[in-house]
């Protein structure tokens, strides 16, 4: 003997269309329901938007007083590398050169 299974409206026990999942407080649940709850759902429903919510924009400030500045994060360029590299004394470049001129003559 064949088995059906029959999913039923949530709301009001007619057989149901679609089952609709919903998330309120950081909770999710699903709810099965008929066509007459869905479209009384979906009659004040809108689409998701992708990416961050959008928010309220902070109110415009007039004048250079009370104006605040955007901050801007400090990028590292190559040439801090080449500071570094700069800094050696000619003293420290001698003895190396001098090491390198030791070596040549031993071999």
């Amino acid at each position: 003997m064949a088995q059906a299974l029959v999913v039923v409206c949530d709301v009001c026990g007619l057989p149901a269309v679609e089952t609709v999942s919903l998330k309120v407080a950081a909770r999710a649940y699903q709810k099965d329901v008929c066509q007459k709850h869905l479209d009384e759902m979906i009659q004040g429903a809108r689409a998701p938007r992708r990416g961050r919510p959008r928010t309220k924009s902070a109110p415009v400030l007039t004048g250079t007083k009370g104006a605040a500045k955007r901050k801007t994060s400090a990028k590292r360029t190559t040439s801090a590398k080449r500071t570094t590299s700069a800094k050696r004394t000619t003293s420290a470049k001698r003895t190396t050169s001098a090491k390198r001129t030791a070596r040549k003559k031993a071999s």
